[in-house]
């Protein structure tokens, strides 16, 4: 596929984002997190998740998380609209 000059390949692969949203505690503060990770499931969502921890926190001696939400985030369609006007 050529598109303005460039050319574009979309890979269709069974991996999907999820929405990953945790609490680090260290050392008495908190710090909350939001991310978009992607896997083929779970437990491969939780293993980059532990891999973008140790990335944000390297030189941590301990660390408490919690798992606030992980979810997996649907296929968006077009938004539908009516009127005149296009939001």
């Amino acid at each position: 596929m050529d598109t303005k000059g460039w050319d574009v390949a979309w890979e269709e692969t069974s991996e999907q984002e999820w929405i990953v949203e945790y609490t680090v505690m260290e050392g008495g503060s908190t710090t909350r997190h939001l991310s978009v990770l992607v896997g083929e499931g779970p437990d491969e969502v939780k293993s980059s998740l532990v891999d973008e921890i140790r990335l944000l926190y390297p030189d941590a001696s301990h660390l408490e998380v919690t798992v606030l939400r992980l979810e997996a985030i649907e296929a968006m369609d077009e938004p539908e609209h009516s009127g005149l006007h296009v939001p």
